[in-house]
């Protein structure tokens, strides 16, 4: 008897067969679906490893082994086989039908999945053309004497976006990438391709005393076709007035040539009587786009003076609640102070006007990183994106508010809808790729903080994160080469170089205690500022001892309340995450179960 004959006879060909097919179908929906359940990469490679695998153990059984009405039971040899039985076909009807319809099935998963509408997914994070009628609005030259005066045009811009962003239907690109292009002389369509909107919305300000004269222009991106152009000269009390009349005729061309939600309400703008509250309300805004602990401390500054000016002008309020939300993550503002003058800020704005998306969103950010109650900070974004869908800060927000909670494919569809606002913004990318990180997607997130590093070089929360991906992946010798390139040429990389012989020789005793100086050598240079990084150096040592011990000291500092929710990055502490005192820290955080 041939060997063929003889699998034929054993029907190893059928189930080899019935295998391929049931594995083209498993790993197209696994290829499908991983992704979305923000599985980690690897997960794919152990799968279509586990396939392969299996195939010569499933061959082997099929030789071995026959299924009869009686049970599982060994292949008789063909001696001992009853020799009137017909010889099996070589594969067989149902052989053949079965595999047909996993083939089919395996194809139209396939299919579905290159024709489905593209979206955003947690690898993906390019930005898509807006679906629905898209603008941008450019900074308007300053055309004044002064040069001085170019924080007002600056301020007449982001006051007219913050206008239209509030018109329901319409999607209006944030500040952070309109504003990219200012003193750029690039082409309306380019900007257009690049902001991923229809139209552009352009002009100018001069500004001489009490006057003002505003021109602007609305611009249809594709052809280059001026839709609608306006100049306006008024007095400055009537800033407001002009920047609303701009709004509702960029509003009425858009009704007239795409069909913009007809009869689309502007929102109410945000006023005040007293030009030099306005005036004051615009340097504030200036500075607090520059950030940076000076810059922010000079917006407050700003703020509290244009509040102080016009004590109902609701907006300096808002900007003061916003300024506080952040300040103590850039110096050494004191946590207590921003947050009871934050909230207290943005309920007064709130009084004012209870529409305000931006005093909400400050509640959200004071919750979120100093309060540790997530529940009110997913309120207050809710609320804000409410308000103004076109808020990117707030998606932004929320994005890493939900990626602190576990909820990943949620997190990726908010930086999603914030990159696509605002895709040439730095700190988009790189809220992206900390979500990413956290869902173990460590291919993705480089990829997403090294756009950050494009558009902003200096970009220093960017390249740390970087730089902790290969760390978090265990790849001491990536982590290692990117450390050097930034650290001091002297004492910096013999401190890095003993970390790393610590890491890769865990079992040699001086090269543990090598690292473990190192360490000790860091916390002393850089005080309480770096706990946790070196919280996550000593659990990799296996120093659960140690590690248990920075966590507490982070834990009880108030200026790395934003940072501590990494601890919930619980395969890297895997060595004390059954610890009572790593759980008492999770408690602390209102975290508890979220490992």
């Amino acid at each position: 008897m041939t060997l063929f004959t003889e699998l034929k006879r054993r029907r190893v060909f059928r189930v080899a067969v019935v295998y391929a097919a049931t594995a083209f179908v498993v790993l197209q929906a696994a290829d499908i679906m991983l992704p979305r359940l923000g599985v980690p990469d690897w997960a794919m490679s152990l799968i279509v490893l586990l396939v392969a695998l299996g195939f010569p153990v499933a061959l082997v059984l099929a030789w071995a082994l026959e299924l009869t009405p009686d049970g599982v039971r060994m292949t008789p040899s063909k001696a001992n086989s009853d020799p009137s039985e017909p010889a099996p076909s070589l594969l067989g009807r149902r052989t053949v039908v079965v595999a047909g319809i996993l083939a089919v099935l395996g194809i139209g998963l396939g299919t579905g999945w290159f024709l489905r509408p593209m979206t955003t997914t947690a690898g993906d994070a390019e930005p898509r053309l807006a679906a629905l009628p898209s603008i941008a609005v450019l900074p308007f030259m300053n055309m004044s004497v002064s040069a001085e005066n170019e924080y007002f045009s600056d301020g007449i811009s982001e006051e007219l976006l913050n206008l239209l962003a509030r018109v329901p239907g319409l999607q209006v690109a944030a500040r952070t990438s309109s504003f990219a292009f200012k003193g750029r002389n690039e082409d309306a369509s380019e900007i257009a391709r690049q902001l991923r909107v229809g139209h552009i919305l352009e002009g100018s300000v001069r500004r001489a005393g009490d006057q003002v004269r505003i021109t602007a222009q609305l611009i249809e991106a594709d052809q280059g076709f001026h839709l609608w152009s306006e100049a306006y000269d008024r007095e400055l009390v009537d800033i407001f007035r002009v920047q609303d009349e701009i709004a509702r005729a960029i509003v009425a061309a858009l009704e007239t040539h795409l069909g913009l939600g007809a009869g689309a309400e502007l929102a109410q703008a945000t006023t005040t009587n007293d030009p030099r509250a306005h005036d004051l309300y615009l340097l504030g805004l200036r500075d607090w786009y520059r950030r940076g602990d000076g810059s922010l401390r000079s917006a407050l500054e700003r703020f509290r003076e244009a509040a102080t000016l016009d004590p109902e002008y609701a907006a300096a309020h808002a900007g003061m609640a916003l300024v506080y939300s952040v300040l103590p993550m850039y110096g050494d503002f004191p946590v207590a102070e921003a947050v009871h003058e934050g909230k207290a800020a943005a309920r007064r704005a709130l009084d004012l006007r209870p529409d305000l998306p931006e005093a909400h969103a400050a509640l959200g950010q004071i919750a979120q990183n100093w309060e540790w109650d997530w529940q009110a900070a997913e309120h207050a974004y809710a609320r804000a994106l409410e308000l103004n869908p076109n808020y990117a800060t707030a998606h932004m927000w929320r994005c890493e508010l939900l990626s602190i909670l576990g909820r990943q494919e949620e997190s990726f569809r908010s930086c999603s809808h914030a990159l696509t606002l605002d895709p040439l913004a730095p700190v988009a990318h790189n809220a992206h790729g900390s979500a990413l990180m956290r869902a173990r997607r460590m291919d993705a997130a480089r990829a997403s903080f090294t756009r950050a590093l494009e558009l902003d070089p200096g970009f220093e929360f960017a390249a740390q994160n970087f730089t902790a991906t290969y760390l978090l992946d265990r790849d001491f010798d990536g982590w290692l080469r990117l450390v050097q390139q930034r650290a001091a040429p002297d004492e910096g990389r013999r401190r890095i170089e003993r970390l790393h012989a610590g890491w890769t020789r865990p079992t040699d005793p001086e090269a543990r205690a090598g690292a473990i100086a190192a360490i000790e050598e860091h916390r002393l240079r850089t005080g309480d500022a770096a706990l946790i990084p070196i919280a996550l150096w000593l659990s990799m040592l296996g120093e659960n001892e140690r590690t248990l011990s920075v966590l507490e000291e982070a834990v009880a500092v108030p200026r790395l309340r934003p940072t501590l929710p990494l601890l919930t990055l619980g395969d890297y502490f895997a060595g004390v995450a059954h610890d009572p005192r790593y759980q008492e820290a999770l408690r602390t955080m209102n975290l508890e179960g979220r490992r």
